[in-house]
C-alpha cells in the first residue's frame, strides 16, 4: 500500500490513523492488524474504504523484484517479505 506523506498520524484520530500511519510505514493490511491489535477483517473493510477514497493504493508490483537488489528500498516495496 501506498499512502500519501500528507497523511501524518497527528492529522486523523484513533484507529483510522494507526491504520493509515501502518500502511505509510509499509505493512500489510494484516500486519497493520497485528501492529494496532484490531480485528483483520476491520482492517480490510477500512482499506478498502480508503481505496475508494483515493488514500491508499497498491503498490502494483508488476515487474521484477528490484527491492532484494537494491540498498535502498522503493516506497512501493516496503514490508514485501521478498525485499527482506
Amino acid at each position: 500500500m501506498s499512502v500519501p506523506a500528507r497523511t501524518r498520524r497527528g492529522d486523523i484520530p484513533g484507529a483510522r490513523g494507526d491504520v493509515l500511519t501502518a500502511l505509510r510505514d509499509g505493512a500489510s493490511p494484516a500486519a497493520a492488524a497485528a501492529r494496532i491489535g484490531r480485528d483483520p477483517a476491520l482492517v480490510d473493510v477500512m482499506v478498502d474504504h480508503y481505496r475508494r477514497l483515493g488514500l491508499v493504493a497498491d503498490p502494483g508490483c508488476s515487474g521484477p523484484c528490484v527491492g532484494a537488489q537494491t540498498e535502498t528500498l522503493p516506497p512501493g516495496c516496503r514490508g514485501c517479505p521478498l525485499a527482506g
